[in-house]
């Protein structure tokens, strides 16, 4: 278990440093998101409670009162209610936010690691998540949000 986290703290310290560069206009390479297999996350990791809400929600940008962009993610059930919602930002809109069993292909990994392209700010706006924060979230979309 310790070299699967060490592995994947890894992984997300070289996806991140890969996305770095001086060209934003660039298409994003989502190629550079590993596959699901790399990503671990302790048991006693809640995303929604212990990432979602101290980071995104509790009067930040994302909580159940005023969500920006009408993305709520501190109210119970919030995999099952965005994984059907495309990003609304201008000319994103084909941007799926979590797509079930691919961390890879959701958008919301893609704004955490700042491989969004032209599509808004790189997430969260304020701090940062770490890089077993950032593994339990793609674990948590692989897994189907369990």
């Amino acid at each position: 278990m310790h070299l699967r986290r060490a592995l994947s703290s890894l992984v997300v310290s070289l996806v991140i440093c890969a996305g770095c560069g001086d060209d934003d206009s660039a298409a994003p390479d989502t190629n550079l998101v590993p596959d699901g297999s790399m990503f671990a996350c302790a048991d006693s990791v809640n995303v929604e409670r212990d990432i979602f809400e101290v980071h995104c929600g509790s009067g930040l940008c994302h909580d159940a009162d005023a969500p920006e962009a009408d993305l709520d993610l501190v109210t119970e059930g919030v995999f099952e209610r965005i994984e059907s919602r495309n990003s609304d930002y201008p000319g994103c809109e084909d941007r799926r936010l979590i797509v079930r069993g691919s961390a890879r292909g959701s958008f919301m990994i893609q704004k955490i690691l700042g491989l969004h392209g032209d599509c808004g700010e790189q997430m969260p706006r304020e701090g940062g998540l770490t890089n077993d924060e950032i593994s339990c979230i793609a674990a948590w979309i692989e897994r189907g949000g369990s």
